[in-house]
């Protein structure tokens, strides 16, 4: 697989950089790089941009592939570097419930087996409790969290319980739409207006399909993918630098640097616009345009979607490397954050190498669904196969005579069709009428 972390090392921003130099080779690089970067996402108050038209936050969403004991589980890593940032919103939740207890003890109101109701302040999101429960957390957040899990399986038994729910909520998160929830208790309907949620996940080839059981429902294309392979040389395990404990050591260090900088981030008066330079957004257009006909011609319109948002994730990467940069100095909320062409370098190398991951990763995911054993998978070259048979102008009932040619369902098809308009690869013309819009 494509590697870009030491390519890019020496245009990263310092803390960027210290990170990627703790890794211990070439994927671990990349891993650190993009399970940091996707981390401190989920932790840039105060900073957005326009991306097509809409205004966009930081946000990314990784999932780190790889069998059992290559090494994925050094993602964990990462977490360490907003783990004073959670600290400091669970410290300040129970400050908040201790002087509820105190102002209802003051009036001579009993406090014990009483149930403080306030915001469960926290950064880390449960992934393995319930949608309702990740959404009511949340909220009570503001609209800001992190899923941040190194085995698959802990996200994967809630979704097996509550898949729809939850897989439209991420789908809708992404792109910082409206997700709502009722809260059982109450019988309230809650609506998060604007949610600003990072993911951070690590599993196996075939956990991923836990999570996503269909690559063509568009929560894979939402997805940073990163594919780790084997090194069958035995590491030494007893390596460490002279005068450290430990990786964890480290990285908790990074951590306190990091958070010394998202309070400076907090203090800020307003917010940060970030922008691409003329120039940039030439090349980013033409960058994207490339990558786009290159993917048609060796894939077909499968990876169009994922193309497609990876052009929002590159812009996300630009904006966190944008801001990362900005450590140690002044920031004037009066100016643009305009970004330097050392980020927006390193944004479009990522991206390249990125997508070439996530053709391996989508690959594996369509030989792991034909397997029996992948619940719930299904056959990933239906949806192309049907694409590719209708003319470039048809009528919904022409999709259904092919597709049943296929053998397949009145309602697989319409379920196929609504996915290809939601990935704007088919207009709807008008009423039982489409035509590809590629």
């Amino acid at each position: 697989m494509e590697n870009f972390a030491n390519k890019v090392r020496d245009k990263l921003p310092m803390l960027l950089r210290d990170i990627v130099d703790k890794s211990v080779s070439a994927e671990d690089a990349d891993m650190l790089l993009a399970g940091a970067m996707a981390t401190m996402s989920a932790t840039l108050p105060n900073v957005y941009g326009v991306y097509d038209r809409r205004r966009v936050y930081p946000n990314l969403y990784l999932f780190v592939s790889a069998e059992a004991s290559v090494g994925k589980g050094r993602l964990a890593l990462c977490k360490e570097l907003v783990k004073p940032i959670h600290r400091e919103l669970r410290t300040q939740y129970l400050v908040e419930v201790e002087m509820i207890k105190k102002a209802l003890e003051e009036k001579g109101k009993r406090t014990d087996g009483i149930e403080i109701r306030v915001p469960q302040k926290a950064l880390f999101l449960p992934a393995n409790a319930s949608s309702t429960a990740v959404y009511q957390t949340l909220n009570d957040n503001g609209g800001r969290g992190l899923i941040f899990e190194t085995e698959g399986d802990t996200l994967a038994n809630m979704l097996k319980q509550d898949y729809g729910n939850f897989s439209d909520g991420l789908r809708k998160a992404f792109h910082h739409e409206m997700v709502s929830y009722m809260r059982r208790k109450e019988r309230e309907w809650v609506e998060i207006e604007e949610p600003q949620l990072s993911v951070v996940l690590a599993g196996t080839p075939r956990q991923i399909l836990n999570l996503i059981p269909d690559a063509e429902n568009g929560l894979f294309s939402r997805f940073m993918v990163l594919r780790l392979t084997l090194n069958e040389m035995w590491k030494n395990v007893f390596a460490t630098e002279v005068g450290c404990e430990s990786d964890d050591e480290v990285f908790a260090e990074f951590g306190r640097r990091f958070f010394r900088f998202y309070k400076h981030l907090c203090d800020l008066d307003d917010e940060v616009k970030f922008v691409l330079t003329r120039a940039q957004e030439e090349r980013f257009n033409h960058h994207f345009a490339q990558l786009q006909a290159g993917m048609i011609d060796r894939e077909g319109y499968d990876m169009v979607a994922s193309v497609r948002r990876l052009g929002l994730i590159s812009f996300r990467l630009a904006m966190i490397l944008s801001v990362l940069r900005m450590e140690g100095e002044e920031i004037d909320c009066k100016r643009q954050l305009i970004c330097s062409s050392e980020d927006f370098d390193v944004a479009m190398e990522m991206t390249k190498a990125l997508a070439t991951h996530a053709v391996e990763v989508y690959h594996e995911m369509g030989e792991n669904a034909e397997n029996a054993n992948a619940q719930g998978g299904v056959k990933l070259t239906h949806k192309r196969e049907l694409l590719s048979r209708l003319e470039n102008k048809f009528a919904l009932a022409d999709a259904i005579v092919i597709g049943r040619e296929m053998s397949l369902s009145e309602r697989t098809i319409n379920s196929y069709l609504r996915e290809m308009v939601a990935e704007n690869i088919v207009k709807r013309v008008k009423h039982g009428m489409y035509e590809k819009s590629i």
